[in-house]
């Protein structure tokens, strides 16, 4: 697998990410944990996620994806060797479409706590959606924020 850098930083991905959107709905944690071992051993270390990944099983609260990743690099120690894309935005339950700076904080700190029992490193932090200019450059700030506190790129 040809690797390439990452933007300006040091870390090197395959030319595509896997979609973890499966993990926690259509495929189990045997399944699950199967796919992530297979992705691995063929060479890939980028996945992408999101915290709203799986909220439209009946349920589920989203974040099922998200927390079957961070377990299964618990499991197998190989947080290290793992890039984690998520995204934050969209509808997880206030009911539209959020970029502002306090819902993307708020967000963040729902990863910090699912890390206590299940490290996720949060690698990379993307908008989800588009919403309109209204908070634009609020989340430009708090994506600033999160990348000077060594939480992600």
């Amino acid at each position: 697998m040809e690797l390439k850098k990452l933007g300006k930083t040091k870390l090197r991905i395959p030319p595509i990410a896997f979609g973890g959107n499966v993990f926690g709905w259509t495929a189990d944690r045997k399944t699950s944990f199967r796919l992530l071992d297979e992705l691995l051993e063929k060479g890939f270390n980028y996945i992408d996620t999101a915290n709203v990944y799986t909220r439209w099983v009946e349920g589920h609260s989203g974040g099922e994806s998200e927390t079957t990743i961070g377990k299964w690099m618990k499991e197998r120690g190989n947080r290290d060797k793992m890039i984690i894309a998520t995204k934050v935005g969209m509808d997880v339950g206030q009911g539209h479409v959020d970029l502002s700076a306090d819902h993307i904080l708020e967000q963040i700190d729902l990863r910090i706590c699912i890390e206590i029992t299940c490290p996720f490193l949060l690698v990379l932090l993307l908008a989800h959606c588009v919403e309109n200019t209204r908070h634009s450059y609020g989340y430009a700030c708090v994506f600033r924020l999160v990348v000077k506190q060594n939480n992600c790129l």
